[in-house]
């Protein structure tokens, strides 16, 4: 059976995480939420801004696929009653997405997707998850919708990230690579930002 395993998408999930802490860290305190929450609510951070004491949850997502689409999950097979993706479901303030293939993460308010779904829908319809995820003997269904970056950006913020270069491959490489309507190329928040909230400026 061909497919991504369940392993190596949760590991790929861990990793992103990782990254995604770090580079928020520099201006929020970043408390892990408990799986047992995470699994009801989808939420995975809760955030306190450094610089005003502002609180607000954020769910991580990374789309190592994505080159000019990410994958907003409508649907997947065997999550709670109604096999509703995460993006109908999340209970998070914030959606924080790291791109690998251009180190980036995409923040957007987690209230706007949602209020965007129908019309995203209408737009660019709803297509099977790039990878099929083989785990527990069974494929892994999911369906979502392949929103461009560029419309992602229209309602967040796109901002550089650092992660650390995987073996044999420069780190820049995807970042200099030319594009359609520089989706590599956003230009990221300056250090020493004042923070705000995440949707205002500090993502």
């Amino acid at each position: 059976m061909n497919g991504v395993t369940f392993k190596q998408k949760y590991d790929e999930g861990k990793e992103g995480e990782l990254i995604l802490d770090r580079h928020f860290s520099t201006k929020y305190i970043i408390v892990d939420i408990p799986s047992a929450m995470e699994r009801v609510g989808d939420i995975d951070r809760l955030f306190t801004c450094c610089a005003t004491n502002q609180v607000f949850t954020v769910e991580y997502k990374s789309d190592f696929e994505a080159v000019m689409n990410v994958f907003i999950e409508t649907y997947c097979e065997g999550r709670g009653e109604a096999n509703r993706g995460w993006a109908l479901d999340c209970l998070a303030q914030y959606l924080a997405i790291y791109i690998p293939h251009w180190n980036k993460v995409l923040t957007v308010p987690m209230s706007t997707v949602k209020a965007r779904i129908p019309e995203w829908l209408g737009k660019y319809g709803e297509s099977p998850a790039r990878d099929k995820t083989v785990g527990r003997g069974k494929p892994y269904q999911a369906r979502g919708i392949p929103v461009p970056i560029q419309e992602m950006i229209k309602h967040g913020k796109y901002r550089d990230i650092e992660p650390p270069a995987p073996p044999g491959r420069d780190r820049l490489t995807a970042q200099n690579t030319p594009t359609p309507n520089g989706v590599g190329h956003t230009e990221g928040a300056k250090n020493g930002q004042e923070c705000h909230q995440v949707s205002a400026d500090a993502a």
